[in-house]
């Protein structure tokens, strides 16, 4: 499939000021809406961004505010014709270098955020950032390594070739990381930096959205926890204390906080991926309203699906999500796949209290403020969900200590830490006073 290039003036910046990036995105979820919040958060600091968004045009398939669109399939979604991605990523890597060759300013580094493209602009070093990965998940999913196929052969391959090219490999967590080595066989330099947002946050100095017989008992509900927290193992403890040297940020952007009660649990992303394991929510029986968003589960359609506690809100916008969220009481986690999770920051930042899959991922992003069923168990997933709609001050406290977290992972933060690697890789660049 060839590639057509629409050239649209980078970012504006001062000429001479900053670094000139080149970011690659895509449409397809979680990669687009990171490399969006990157791209404003740079370009905040006075820096230079181009963004390349890579995918095949469809419904659901967003490139909004790409400077250039690469059409064609992803690397880990055309299993069934890889002679045709092959051409296609050929093509995409040539448009790279030919939009590099002629850009008014020189590109300064080529951030990438898919493998295919590291290398693609001669000259200019390549930062890799692994967001995930088909052997990680596939391993994750079905418990062993993959088939050796064709394609995974040259995907192996793709990733391995990738990683030695870049001048920089990022992850979002040491746990995807660590996943990284051991599914690519792979021990070279690697920098963590985890994802940042800018998703509305809810008004912060109080209620985030509690009725009002909470508000008064919100002092005691941010020491009261790990006390309220049900004692079956240590493994469970609930939101704790925020550790100190979590930086705060004061929010740009605060959702009004509600005098109705929060309700109901909200699960959203690419729910039809295996990875998301979303039907662990689709048990009957469920003590409040669950409302699924995004891509499908197997089976769901839109509108209430066949169990009277599961609504099925199909794919929703910025503006929706973030209402959904904001009268929400819980955010459910259910992957078994989930190298970062940038679904449950957004619903932190909106002040919903977190119940996550107890996976490494996830301990190490969120710690202490939030709260974990039995990995995989839909039945402890059950449990919590009755704990949590049972006790006000229970989920009070995990929402306020996962809104504090949150706001430690904020999109300024995000954009130093890159920054800073994006001048170790490329020394001659400048950074705007």
């Amino acid at each position: 499939m060839p590639f057509r290039s629409y050239a649209v003036s980078a970012s504006p910046a001062k000429h001479g000021d900053g670094i000139h990036l080149l970011i690659t995105s895509d449409g397809a979820g979680g990669v687009g809406i990171h490399t969006e919040t990157l791209a404003a958060a740079l370009q905040a600091r006075g820096h230079r961004v181009t963004r390349a968004c890579w995918g095949t045009p469809s419904p659901g398939w967003s490139a909004a505010g790409a400077d250039l669109l690469l059409p064609g399939p992803l690397e880990w979604e055309s299993e069934r014709d890889l002679p045709a991605l092959e051409a296609s990523i050929a093509a995409g890597r040539a448009t790279l270098a030919h939009f590099a060759a002629h850009a008014p300013d020189p590109i300064d580094v080529l951030h990438c955020n898919q493998f295919a493209w590291a290398g693609a602009v001669p000259g200019v070093p390549s930062v890799v950032a692994a967001h995930s990965d088909v052997v990680s998940w596939w391993r994750a999913v079905h418990g062993t390594a993959p088939p050796a196929n064709e394609y995974h052969r040259w995907y192996i391959h793709l990733v391995r070739q990738a990683l030695e090219q870049a001048a920089a490999v990022v992850a979002p967590t040491q746990a995807a990381l660590a996943d990284l080595r051991e599914s690519y066989h792979w021990q070279g330099a690697a920098t963590v930096i985890a994802h940042g947002s800018d998703f509305p946050t809810a008004a912060t100095g109080g209620s985030l959205g509690m009725p009002r017989a909470e508000r008064g008992n919100e002092r005691q509900c941010r020491s009261c926890a790990a006390n309220r927290s049900p004692p079956s193992s240590d493994q469970h403890r609930g939101p704790q204390r925020a550790a100190q040297g979590w930086q705060r940020e004061r929010p740009s952007e605060k959702w009004r906080a509600t005098t109705r009660p929060r309700q109901g649990a909200v699960c959203a992303g690419r729910l039809g991926d295996a990875g998301k394991q979303a039907h662990l929510l689709l048990q009957p029986g469920l003590p409040l309203l669950v409302t699924l968003a995004g891509t499908p589960p197997p089976g769901v359609g839109r509108g209430r699906t066949n169990l009277p506690g599961v609504h099925y809100a199909g794919p929703l916008g910025r503006q929706a999500m973030a209402e959904l969220l904001a009268r929400s009481r819980i955010y459910v986690a259910p992957s078994r796949y989930e190298p970062f999770g940038l679904a449950p920051l957004a619903a932190a930042r909106a002040g919903c209290c977190l119940l996550l899959n107890d996976l490494p991922s996830f301990r190490e992003t969120w710690g202490a403020a939030a709260y974990y069923f039995a990995r995989n168990d839909g039945s402890d997933l059950r449990r919590w969900l009755q704990r949590l709609a049972a006790n006000d001050a229970l989920a009070a406290a995990g929402a306020a200590a996962a809104h504090r977290r949150a706001l430690a992972l904020s999109a300024p933060r995000m954009a130093m830490a890159y920054e800073a690697l994006y001048q170790q890789i490329s020394p001659g660049v400048t950074t705007p006073a």
